[in-house]
């Protein structure tokens, strides 16, 4: 057994899976560092990218997505069917397609792409997912509950309405005073 191609403890049969699977623990080390594994909603957002584009096919990134996946689940903050499954049979598929022989025919690798049923799939997810993010904007822009984007802003303005208000009392209270002081000053005169 070569050596070489092992990689994060997974073993490799050819030099494609090899550069297929460094690529895929390149890509999961840039994540890592980007990425704040205590903040749910950030997770879910690229767990989601991650199954949406289709990035990991190998054994070194599905465990990564399985990572990705428990940590939603052990949070109270993300609801089940926020998490989407990790779909095996089209990362086993394309991993398939990485390492094929280079002897079959063109002709044949064509006629599996353009397979119009398959298109067909493709468009509808897309639909879907298109009406899913949209139906998250418009629930993010209607909803009166703060969230990690604009809860910042939310807590800007509460504070400098309180600061409005505590400088119109101030404002009365020496008001106040002052009347008090000019009627005690016409008594005493």
């Amino acid at each position: 057994m070569n050596r070489e191609w092992v990689i994060d403890g997974f073993c490799f049969g050819t030099e494609q899976e090899v550069a297929a699977a460094e690529k895929e623990l390149e890509g999961i080390r840039y994540i890592q560092e980007r990425l704040n594994t205590s903040r749910p909603d950030a997770v879910l957002q690229v767990y989601l990218k991650l199954i949406q584009d289709d990035m990991f096919h190998t054994p070194v990134g599905l465990c990564y997505l399985k990572e990705l996946q428990t940590i939603l689940e052990d949070s109270e903050l993300i609801m089940p069917e926020e998490i989407v499954p990790i779909d095996v049979k089209l990362c086993v598929e394309t991993a398939a397609e990485i390492v094929e022989e280079p002897q079959k025919n063109k002709k044949q690798q064509k006629e599996k792409k353009h397979n119009p049923k398959s298109g067909k799939t493709l468009i509808v997810v897309n639909i879907f997912l298109v009406l899913t993010i949209i139906g998250m904007f418009a629930l993010s822009a209607t909803s009166n509950v703060p969230t990690i984007v604009n809860y910042e802003n939310k807590i800007i303005n509460k504070y400098e309405q309180w600061e409005k208000e505590l400088e119109e009392r101030e404002e009365a209270v020496k008001q106040r005073e002052q009347q008090l002081d000019s009627q005690n000053n016409n008594g005493d005169n």
